[in-house]
């Protein structure tokens, strides 16, 4: 098997290297029966994986012991044995009763040849890796009843606890990244037509950028998020569906580094709450179902991902913070999200400190029952 005897080969120089060093090196050895591959072996040989892995293990071991590798057998273990599992069994029994286990359904991307979901990291041009030939079908995003384990209930004390970690800069940040910890606000908007009437609907935005409120110009939405539908119009819908069934086919790294900006207007408008401008609100595939809301400001006076989209889809940008010449062309792609002074919102905002006129902005909303203080987590 050749993914084993590249990655154990990697640990075998480590072991060894180490041993040479003078160092006690735990070399072990283990199973899981319940992978992906052992599974969908077990599944089309027809018999149960202890059955299958037990005829797979000792072939295993021969071609191991061939390669010369320094495992300690002594330190085996296998995921299909009463004596592993019961412990499994035991932690999620455990996080269960404690209410760290639950389920729920959520868009995950499906492989209907190996019917299981996949990771963004195993889509590979829009097929699974396993099966990425030029006749196999590309994946699909499904709605799936599965399990969680709530470990964003200890987001903080994670992101804590990263920079005493003897790791390196790089992974530490990576961490922290992946974590995301971002403070900000939820922002209501009614929906309405073009000429300001309001429907009985509203929804929120989250931004770590209450004072560019006032510059807003666009709303743009998730594809996945359950909100399109209602945000779409009778004569636009079948655009909107055509958009969200293409973009299902981008992994979400692939759609925040896309820097086409595609999208497509949903026929509704929002009114702003600060000062009640009509914007027109957009499905677009930069923004990610699972982040926030899952809807955002569009702000391409000082966001760079809102700038592309707006001038692919002509649409117009202010700034709400006074720029630095070189930063004035609202028709490039040089974005000053610096502190300055504030600009373009009216009194009693005009002159204050960006960071001043955001929290006052923030507190005139929230008084209106329009803002909240939210905390996300990617």
């Amino acid at each position: 098997h050749i993914g084993h005897a590249m990655n154990y080969t990697i640990s075998d120089v480590k072991a060894r290297f180490k041993r040479q060093q003078g160092f006690e090196s735990y070399h072990p050895m283990g199973w899981d029966a319940f992978g992906l591959p052992a599974e969908n072996y077990a599944i089309k040989a027809g018999v149960s994986p202890q059955e299958s892995m037990a005829t797979i293990i000792p072939a295993y071991h021969k071609q191991y012991k061939a390669m010369g590798w320094s495992n300690d057998w002594e330190k085996e273990i296998a995921t299909h044995l009463p004596q592993y599992y019961k412990w499994t069994q035991w932690i999620f029994s455990q996080m269960y009763k404690h209410g760290l286990a639950y389920q729920d359904s959520r868009l995950q991307w499906w492989c209907e040849i190996d019917k299981t979901v996949l990771a963004n990291e195993q889509i590979v041009d829009g097929k699974c890796w396993r099966h990425d030939g030029p006749g196999d079908p590309l994946v699909q995003k499904k709605e799936v009843k599965q399990w969680f384990f709530k470990i964003t209930d200890y987001a903080d004390e994670l992101l804590e606890a990263i920079d005493d970690l003897d790791w390196t800069e790089s992974v530490k940040l990576a961490q922290k990244n992946w974590i995301g910890r971002s403070e900000g606000a939820e922002i209501n908007w009614r929906v309405c037509d073009k000429q300001g009437t309001e429907e009985d609907l509203s929804f929120e935005t989250f931004t770590t950028r209450k004072d560019t409120v006032p510059g807003v110009t666009f709303i743009a939405v998730a594809p996945e998020s359950p909100l399109l539908d209602s945000l779409t119009s009778e004569d636009q819908k079948d655009n909107v569906d055509k958009y969200r069934k293409d973009a299902t086919h981008l992994s979400d790294l692939q759609r925040q580094e896309d820097r086409s900006k595609t999208g497509g207007f949903t026929g509704k408008y929002a009114k702003s709450p600060f000062n009640g401008a009509i914007v027109p609100i957009y499905v677009a595939n930069y923004v990610l179902g699972g982040y926030g809301t899952g809807v955002v400001m569009g702000m391409g006076g000082h966001d760079l991902r809102d700038r592309e989209f707006s001038l692919k889809h002509d649409l117009p940008n202010i700034l709400t913070t006074e720029v630095p010449k070189e930063y004035e062309d609202l028709h490039g792609l040089k974005i000053w999200s610096g502190e300055g002074k504030q600009i373009n919102s009216g009194a009693p905002y005009d002159g204050l400190s960006n960071k001043e006129a955001g929290e006052r902005i923030f507190s005139e909303l929230k008084q209106e029952d329009l803002a909240k203080e939210q905390v996300n987590y990617k």
